[in-house]
């Protein structure tokens, strides 16, 4: 089923609080840490860019989880990126996920019409967000994962809450070229990325 994609310009607002726990490889070695672990990691790697709404770190030989059009692999991180904001959205699911995302952070939503990539702004109690169905993590990080195809089944989640909260620090996220979108959270979601403009 296709997909429909907008885009917004780098560095938008579309990322995830610090405490994002993300899953990423270099030269196939898996990390699961938070999304500002990362960057502090890359940032003692690489030089760290100034931007007009933010900062943006380079990366070579990262990879992350991402849907595909033949599920969930392995896709290429080019920058890891983060910006200040004040407030950002709370968003907790039926299967216990808690996104905290900012409000034009975009999740991959189910309705009537099909599959789209909603801003957070725009979803509202009771509607679905298709998330991996067997995603393990922790059978990942022990065993590796030397193969690109980690999974292919989607499931749907359905929101039970939504809530703007009080943040004032940084916000984070990947830009990852071609596919657009990373797997995070404290349960594997799906998680549009930062847009290079």
């Amino acid at each position: 089923q296709a997909i429909t994609e907008t885009y917004g310009p780098f560095g938008s607002g579309k990322c995830v609080d610090k405490e994002t726990p993300v899953i990423f490889f270099n030269d196939k070695h898996p990390y699961f840490t938070s999304i500002e672990e990362a960057y502090r990691r890359y940032k003692m790697k690489y030089k760290e860019l100034k931007l007009n709404d933010g900062f943006a770190i380079p990366l070579k030989n990262v990879k992350l989880l991402g849907i595909t059009e033949n599920g969930i692999k392995k896709v290429k991180a080019s920058y890891l990126f983060k910006q200040y904001v004040d407030k950002i959205l709370q968003i907790k699911t039926r299967k216990g996920r808690v996104l905290r995302i900012t409000k034009l952070h975009k999740l991959l939503a189910l309705n009537e019409s099909g599959i789209t990539w909603k801003p957070a702004f725009l979803l509202k109690v009771g509607d679905a967000i298709l998330v991996p169905r067997d995603l393990d993590i922790s059978k990942i990080l022990d065993e590796g994962y030397e193969k690109d195809l980690i999974c292919g089944d989607l499931t749907k989640d359905l929101i039970t809450e939504i809530e703007e909260v009080e943040y004032s620090d940084f916000v984070y996220d990947f830009v990852v070229s071609h596919y657009h979108n990373f797997i995070g959270g404290n349960l594997p979601t799906i998680f549009h990325n930062t847009q290079l403009a």
